[in-house]
């Protein structure tokens, strides 16, 4: 049986995939950016071993994870699976930088840096990678700002820069199996109840 921690676990693919991984009898921490989520995701998957909370769109937060996860000890798998899509900029206090850009990007980022490499690292990226803008220029929007910000291209952008964080991390971390999943297009919050494909089947593609 192994230790896996997966962010953004409140619903979804985090909790879906919690909750399999659970009936077969591994030992599973969630994670929620608040208490109220944390009770949630609680009640929806008992068997969880735990629940780590932190608004990952604050850099303090994501750090005190970091260092509550490793307390706990190495994992033998994290799972990157939280993630913003719709919504305003939402500038972030402690950078400046947009909501989702920071949950999307920087969060695993950090989370990355910090914790204790486990045996296996997945992150969670989308076919939508192929509609981003590529040049790398102002990927945190400092110089476009809030009034040129669009939520979908900004996501296309994210999910592109998730498949290089992954490229950079699996050529540095020897000892990790790293990967970057596309699970389909699935009813999720973000996938919408529009989506084609069973959530089911994205959750095998991650586990």
């Amino acid at each position: 049986m192994v230790r896996v921690l997966i962010t953004g676990s409140t619903d979804g693919f985090g909790l879906e995939a919690a909750r399999q991984l659970v009936q077969r009898g591994h030992t599973v921490y969630l994670h929620a950016r608040n208490q109220v989520r944390a009770d949630y995701a609680k009640a929806k998957c008992p068997g969880a071993a735990g629940v780590l909370i932190a608004d990952l769109t604050s850099v303090i937060e994501t750090r005190k994870m970091a260092e509550e996860a490793n307390t706990i000890g190495a994992f033998d798998s994290v799972i990157l699976n939280a993630g913003l899509l719709y919504g305003p900029f939402r500038k972030t206090p402690d950078t400046g930088v947009p909501a989702m850009v920071f949950v999307n990007i920087l969060a695993p980022y950090i989370l990355t840096c910090l914790l204790t490499p486990p045996k296996r690292l997945t992150f969670i990226a989308s076919v939508l990678h192929r509609e981003a803008n590529t040049d790398l220029k102002d990927i945190f929007w400092f110089e476009r700002g809030e009034t040129e910000f669009k939520d979908f291209p900004a996501y296309c952008d994210s999910k592109f820069h998730v498949m290089l964080l992954a490229n950079a991390v699996a050529r540095r971390f020897k000892s990790t199996s790293v990967t970057s999943v596309h699970p389909g297009w699935v009813p999720t919050k973000i996938g919408t109840s529009d989506a084609t494909d069973k959530l089911e089947d994205g959750v095998d593609a991650r586990l």
